[in-house]
């Protein structure tokens, strides 16, 4: 349903308000507006389910239980690669003394909620290769590698 309105005096009338109530705000509170307000707009931005686009919803009778375990799973892994990824593209950082692939995600982070005021999920999408990179420099650094490589010898003596 499309909704228009009468005039565009009318609609210039709303926006003038509505740009006087931010002028507003902005006097009343210029250190949320200007700070609070992009730390909010950080946490929506990074601590999201990760799995937004799914459209999966608890009250919607249509929905199977098993895509809420889906959705679920989407967002823990989403959650894995962000946290793990970050440690492990320090840990490349420190090591080799190439900052390039962490500098993605650490430039969208500060970019889009600070600068753009937009906190949108697809905004992160291109950092999501070099979280993936850092997960899995981030597991064999805590020597998964190793582990598997135990567990694989373990199974084939067994046989």
């Amino acid at each position: 349903v499309e909704h228009r309105m009468e005039s565009p005096v009318e609609e210039r009338k709303i926006i003038e308000k509505f740009s006087a109530l931010t002028d507003d705000f902005k006097k009343e509170n210029p250190l949320f507006y200007y700070v609070g307000g992009r730390f909010l707009l950080l946490k929506q931005y990074i601590f999201n389910s990760g799995a937004v686009y799914v459209p999966v919803f608890r009250n919607n009778a249509c929905n199977p239980n098993w895509m809420y375990n889906l959705k679920y799973l989407q967002a823990g892994i989403y959650h894995l690669c962000l946290i793990t990824g970050l440690v492990g593209l320090i840990f490349l950082a420190l090591r080799t003394g190439d900052f390039f692939p962490i500098s993605i995600p650490l430039l969208l982070i500060v970019l889009f909620p600070f600068v753009f005021s937009a906190a949108e999920i697809r905004m992160f999408s291109p950092s999501i290769p070099f979280l993936i990179a850092g997960l899995s420099i981030f597991l064999e650094k805590i020597g998964i590698d190793r582990w598997m490589e135990q567990r694989l010898k373990s199974y084939r003596s067994d046989k």
